[in-house]
């Protein structure tokens, strides 16, 4: 049984590492410095539009859950009026 898990676990990190190792091309120019925050461009693209686009999840994940609660306390007054 040992045997057989090991095998297995053998077969999965090989097929896993094989896309990683195909990403890897050669001749690319890769950045090896530090960010440059200064420059307009890099902060605008590193910083503000991530934090924009979290910020956006957050209040549309909101929305959402209240939208979610709004549709069952209306189902629940519903049902309490047949009820009732």
């Amino acid at each position: 049984m040992k045997k057989l898990l090991k095998i297995i676990l053998s077969i999965n990190a090989f097929i896993l590492d094989i896309p990683a190792i195909a990403q890897m091309q050669e001749n690319i120019p890769r950045p090896s410095d530090p960010l440059d925050l200064s420059d307009t461009t890099t902060l605008v693209i590193f910083i503000i539009i991530p934090l924009v686009i979290l910020l956006a999840y957050f209040i549309f994940r909101k929305r959402i859950q209240r939208i979610r609660q709004e549709r069952i306390d209306r189902q629940k007054e519903e049902e309490k009026k047949e009820k009732g």
